[in-house]
């Protein structure tokens, strides 16, 4: 009986943490980008989305207010700022170089702090009632193309937080091949932390069709099992210096990609 009742008992426990795992990650809101076509034409342009939420591949438009900056790197690996305007929620990319383009967009961070009468951007200590504070950093990238893939600005180093960098280009992949990406976090490879990815009509949950986890040196292969538009994303949570600020620190990277 008493073994029965342990055995119970653990089954429970994995299972709450197990839902308690994926509502975290699935309901939380988070930034990607979409892009009308990765493939364009040179001399043409193609608009570029700030995409919120956790319903894929639409849920809702980033508040301009609460993002810090948006560029572009060329496959001649200039640095071009954008400037998305209220009016006109996609934001126009010029194309006048062929090969392969990283378009980069991150939030402003700041609290996200749950109280019993609702949520507040302030800190632990600036607010009253605290069920659960966080400080929260996100981030975003995507690989287009100015007709076909060439050069290496997929796999260029932005320096965010925590970032997806591409050790090969997505556009020259195919269904069955494997994309290695290696994963920062601060600067250093982040070992150990899985990995999860889906492609456009898998899901519109926030669900993931792939998930995988990085090696000591930082690095997980991605498994192409279906052409199309791929998502693929990393969550790094740990709990806050000083809790009387917040009660952890959560970084989120999505990369979006298009696999023929």
């Amino acid at each position: 009986m008493k073994k029965n009742f342990f055995v119970f008992s653990l089954v429970s426990c994995f299972v709450f943490v197990c839902l308690f795992s994926y509502s975290s990650k699935v309901g939380a809101h988070d930034l990607w980008l979409n892009l009308a076509h990765h493939y364009n034409d040179i001399g043409g342009s193609v608009d570029a989305y700030l995409a919120w939420g956790h319903s894929y591949p639409f849920s809702d438009f980033l508040d301009l207010a609460r993002l810090d900056k948006m560029y572009v790197i060329t496959p001649s690996g200039k640095n071009k700022s954008l400037h998305p305007e209220k009016e006109n929620p996609g934001t126009k990319i010029k194309i006048n170089e062929q090969g392969t383009y990283l378009l980069a967009a991150g939030m402003k961070p700041g609290y996200h702090t749950q109280t019993t009468t609702g949520y507040t951007r302030k800190s632990k200590n600036e607010s009253r009632n605290v069920i659960h504070s966080t400080w929260s950093e996100k981030y975003a990238k995507a690989i287009f193309y100015g007709d076909t893939p060439g050069n290496k600005a997929y796999r260029k180093e932005l320096g965010h937080n925590i970032e997806i960098v591409p050790l090969k280009d997505p556009g020259t992949l195919t269904t069955g091949a494997s994309l290695p990406v290696k994963v920062l976090f601060k600067g250093d490879p982040l070992a150990k932390t899985f990995v999860y990815g889906s492609y456009l009509g898998f899901s519109t949950t926030g669900a993931f069709a792939y998930t995988t986890s990085t090696n000591k040196k930082g690095i997980a292969d991605i498994k192409i099992i279906q052409p199309g538009i791929w998502r693929i994303m990393v969550q790094h949570i740990h709990p806050a210096d000083d809790p009387k600020e917040c009660d952890d620190y959560k970084y989120v990277t999505i990369l979006t990609f298009e696999v023929r």
